[in-house]
């Protein structure tokens, strides 16, 4: 079964340069097999990351992620790269190195629907991000951005008040202000304006007759 799917899922070959065939020893000499943990025993007893122990190593995943094919293995600085090695390596390396690898994806799903042991890997990704934050690994301020933005999305007077400010703040300073303190996330790309009326706005705008 793997000699068939690991080479397919891969590269599209005949053999995957991954395939390994053990033999039995040569007459006269032993083989010993070393299991290391390194964290992979906390990993099965995790329900929420136990699917990426069946990773085959194909490279499927890496091949059809959009972030991985803009910065390359190299920019993962790790030995497991793409979507599944930012799964694996905050697991086996609890440093704040790798506890960058599960943000560093767009949550596409494009990795699961292709992975050919179906892994479900952009959940995982999802509960990495979970289990770094309670460790502290994000930024503090970064933190404080999120409980802000949450209890204003869960407040409709505090939505209203935040998009009145911002449009304020906009009409004031413009966008190219907003583009240099978002840097460098600007660096490659600029913010759009805001459009020239809220949704509600033009929803009350609307004739009675349209709404449903």
């Amino acid at each position: 079964l793997m000699l068939s799917l690991l080479p397919r899922s891969a590269t599209g070959q005949k053999l995957s340069v991954y395939t390994q065939i053990i033999h039995q020893p040569l007459p006269g000499q032993q083989r010993h097999i070393i299991l290391l943990d390194n964290g992979r025993r906390a990993m099965r007893n995790d329900p929420h990351l136990r699917g990426a122990l069946y990773c085959i190593r194909c490279g499927a995943c890496s091949y059809i992620c959009p972030v991985y094919n803009h910065i390359s293995g190299h920019g993962y600085e790790s030995v497991y790269n793409g979507p599944i090695g930012s799964v694996w390596s905050p697991a086996l390396w609890d440093n704040r190195q790798n506890a960058r690898l599960p943000f560093a994806s767009s949550l596409c799903g494009a990795c699961a629907d292709i992975c050919p042991v179906k892994v479900p890997i952009h959940h995982a990704l999802l509960w990495q991000r979970n289990l770094l934050t309670r460790r502290g690994h994000t930024p503090r301020w970064q933190r404080w951005i999120w409980r802000v933005w949450f209890i204003g999305m869960n407040s409709a007077w505090m939505y209203r008040f935040g998009s009145r400010a911002a449009r304020l703040f906009m009409k004031v300073f413009g966008v190219g202000l907003l583009n240099r303190l978002a840097k460098p996330w600007t660096a490659s790309r600029e913010l759009p304006p805001f459009a020239p009326k809220t949704f509600r706005q033009l929803w009350k705008e609307s004739e009675p007759s349209s709404h449903p």
